[in-house]
């Protein structure tokens, strides 16, 4: 009989795990469709007086993601955050200390479909990161825009999420030490070339938070989440076809990548909004050391991040032979 409670036991736990998942992606990365499903009921119901109430709030309350944010210890502990963690599973590399006498600035890649490794590893009140990494602070940033949806909002920011504009930004490295910013560099741009197998980041171009952290004196730390990019199949259009021409128009308009994606479903595997189960390792670089400086010049400025990406090429190159199932074939490739 031991065979089968252990059967009973592992069936339990894949579906509260994926019980688990399907609530925290539904309220951070669906914030627009939670937040019109929440308030539609709200109307509907005998607490509608009560709306009008809540959007106040909200109006009054919407500096909050841009300076000292609303963490809640609480949910940022919950279990489910660990079920999340251990739905793929999830595991976090450290390769080099990261000493709490200064603030940091993780610079995540690459973000795949939803950046889901970042808010696994990094947005919750993580036993493994502190253990690994005791003293620093971690604090991930994002789109203005997820703080604009009622209800769902609520979730962001009590998890601790924080705009991803300058002045956030400022707020948190102007203090410390021991503080983390944590940054998707590549943003939606890169989920628009989200392939499996493949791996392409979107850095070339992007600068601003190389000279963020030489105004702040914050070091840089290059991350690479293996694995990222294969927990959906991702439907992409010729980039000349009209369908990716709206996209792109989305994107720019809201920041949103409005991608066609499928994975699986709560009970089966075929077809759904849930990612596949595959492993995500999330490797953690060793910090890059930077100098602050009011005013940096722009040789200065391209210096530090032909450094930085120097960097995380190596990252790549030295992790791949362990997570990549034929590493001799696959390169990172940096746009």
């Amino acid at each position: 009989m031991d065979w089968v409670y252990k059967k009973l036991w592992i069936i339990k736990e894949n579906l509260l795990n994926t019980f688990a998942t399907s609530f925290v992606l539904g309220m951070f990365y669906f914030g627009p469709l939670v937040s019109v499903l929440i308030t539609t009921s709200l109307v509907l119901s005998p607490l509608s007086p009560l709306l009008p109430f809540y959007l106040i709030w909200m109006y009054l309350d919407r500096k909050t993601p841009f300076r000292k944010g609303r963490r809640m210890g609480l949910l940022r502990s919950a279990k489910l955050h660990q079920r999340f963690r251990d739905y793929f599973p999830m595991s976090l590399i450290k390769t080099a200390d990261i000493p709490p006498t200064k603030n940091y600035i993780f610079c995540c890649f690459p973000h795949g479909i939803l950046g889901v490794g970042v808010h696994g590893e990094f947005s919750g009140e993580n036993p493994q990161f502190q253990k690994l990494f005791p003293g620093i602070n971690p604090l991930c940033h994002t789109l203005d825009s997820n703080f604009y949806y009622p209800f769902s909002r609520e979730y962001v920011i009590s998890m601790g999420y924080r705009s991803v504009s300058k002045e956030a930004l400022l707020n948190n490295l102007t203090k410390g030490p021991g503080n983390a910013s944590v940054i998707v560099v590549g943003g939606s741009a890169e989920a628009m070339h989200c392939k499996t197998g493949e791996h392409r980041v979107i850095l070339r171009n992007r600068k601003g938070f190389v000279k963020l952290a030489i105004t702040c004196g914050a070091d840089l730390v290059p991350i690479y989440a293996f694995g990222e990019n294969d927990l959906y199949h991702h439907y992409m259009f010729p980039e000349d076809s009209i369908i990716y021409k709206i996209q792109q128009a989305v994107r720019s308009f809201t920041g949103v990548a409005p991608t066609l994606v499928s994975g699986r479903g709560l009970f089966q595997s075929i077809f759904g909004l849930l990612p596949y189960k595959r492993p995500l390792h999330i490797v953690v670089g060793k910090p890059i050391s930077v100098e602050k400086k009011e005013n940096p010049t722009n040789e200065e400025i391209s210096a530090l991040h032909m450094t930085f990406t120097q960097e995380l090429v190596n990252l790549f190159d030295n992790y791949k032979y362990k997570y990549l199932p034929k590493p001799d074939s696959v390169f990172l490739e940096v746009e």
